[in-house]
């Protein structure tokens, strides 16, 4: 079989090549639900997708949908969104975070039905669990890593920023507001754990699961949650330790890879001071084993293996400074590391070792690759973004595709690492 070489992706615009009927206006938050259905936020504020209508060759055949005017209510009333568009595991429900800073969302009755509801605004029945009640309002990083329970950034009136939540209860449909931050103050007051500022991650396979943040000070701090209602809080000590050593702070979200013996934590790291200029921005990666914690980083890999960093002599091969805008992602096999450069580019760091990494970047990159927010991720080995450019499309990269699906490949100017 051809493929495009050892460690190559080939770009698609996904809405040109693969949806029939037109390009709805967005998108950022791109999110999954199953096989045959992703969703993004429109520049409308409302909620637009596709839906796989016919086959899988090529991707198969999609058409646009929108949960925000096919729901039973009438679009104007339903809350525009903010950011933080999530899917449901099970792919049932999407949530987001909307304008009046609270949460809605739809249920997923079939790909051209859907219901509109407030989630957990208020309650008649049980206003004590709702958030108008308590004072709360959702900021950010709203997550669903689990069917039975979800977890954000949020404000209370009296100015705290906390880790926040919702549990489901062993009642059908019924939920319940829980607070990382506030359970966790049995093993250490509110006070001194670090206030969450991004990145809210969680690590499922973690015994027991993990849900990692960045704090304001740019360090790094999780949650242990021991059951639903039952935290403890940790504050990477030694992680944290690395940080200030190296004189770094984590700046946007977490890509986590977790294979069951170690975690690796990839970040983009921003410099403070010291030998490397402040304000500038690598690569870098936090490796926990479950007894300790150890650093590796790719940008440096990258450099001693003989390509340098950005402002080399023109001609050389040289890395991509990461984007200020903090998005990064890791495969399913935890290989490859992507990011969006400074110039808007999509980037690469691959290992097959986990402690030697080369940069490469991809044929054709170009400024279509400006992203939405929250919208580089993985699907299965397949990279996917929202363009704000090139008239708000969806894009991805294809993994090792071959000469068969796609005979344009040959010509490629392949890069082999």
């Amino acid at each position: 079989m051809h493929y495009t070489g050892s460690q190559n992706w080939v770009h698609h615009n996904f809405t040109v090549e693969n949806v029939s009927n037109g390009v709805p206006d967005g998108p950022a938050s791109l999110v999954f639900a199953g096989t045959d259905k992703m969703y993004y936020i429109a520049n409308d504020g409302y909620i637009h997708g596709y839906i796989k209508v016919n086959g899988d060759y090529n991707g198969g055949t999609w058409l646009t949908v929108s949960p925000s005017y096919a729901c039973q209510f009438s679009a104007s009333f339903t809350v525009k969104a903010k950011s933080d568009l999530v899917a449901s595991p099970d792919g049932t429900t999407l949530l987001y975070i909307g304008t009046d800073g609270y949460i809605h969302g739809f249920s997923i009755v079939d790909v051209w039905t859907y219901e509109y509801f407030d989630f957990m605004k208020y309650s008649a029945t049980n206003p004590q669990q709702s958030m108008m009640t308590q004072g709360i309002t959702a900021d950010s990083c709203l997550i669903y890593p689990a069917d039975d329970r979800i977890y954000y950034i949020g404000t209370y009136s009296y100015g705290a920023v906390y880790v926040q939540g919702f549990q489901k209860s062993s009642t059908p449909g019924t939920w319940l507001t829980i607070s990382p931050t506030i359970q966790a103050a049995a093993s250490l007051p509110i006070d001194l754990q670090y206030t969450p500022a991004g990145g809210l991650t969680y690590d499922l396979n973690s015994t027991p699961n993990r849900l990692y943040y960045r704090a304001t000070s740019g360090y790094l701090a999780y949650f242990e949650v021991i059951d639903t209602i039952t935290y403890n809080y940790n504050d990477c000590a030694y992680a944290n330790g690395a940080l200030t050593a190296q004189q770094l702070r984590i700046t946007g979200n977490l890509a986590i890879y977790n294979n069951g013996i170690e975690t690796r934590i990839y970040y983009i790291g921003q410099y403070i001071g010291g030998t490397v200029p402040e304000g500038q921005y690598w690569i870098h990666c936090l490796i926990n084993n479950g007894s300790s914690w150890s650093t590796v980083s790719p940008s440096y890999s990258a450099l001693y293996s003989g390509q340098p960093m950005y402002g080399a002599p023109v001609g050389t091969v040289q890395q991509s400074r990461p984007s200020m805008l903090g998005q990064i992602a890791v495969s399913p096999d935890g290989l490859t590391v992507a990011y969006i450069s400074d110039y808007l580019f999509v980037c690469f760091y691959y290992s097959s070792d986990g402690i030697n990494y080369f940069f490469y970047s991809i044929p054709f990159s170009n400024l279509n690759d400006v992203m939405g927010d929250n919208s580089l991720q993985f699907r299965g080995f397949d990279l996917f973004y929202a363009s704000y450019w090139d008239n708000h499309t969806v894009h991805h990269y294809k993994y090792q595709e071959d000469y068969c699906i796609n005979p344009s490949i040959q010509e490629l100017n392949n890069y082999n690492p």
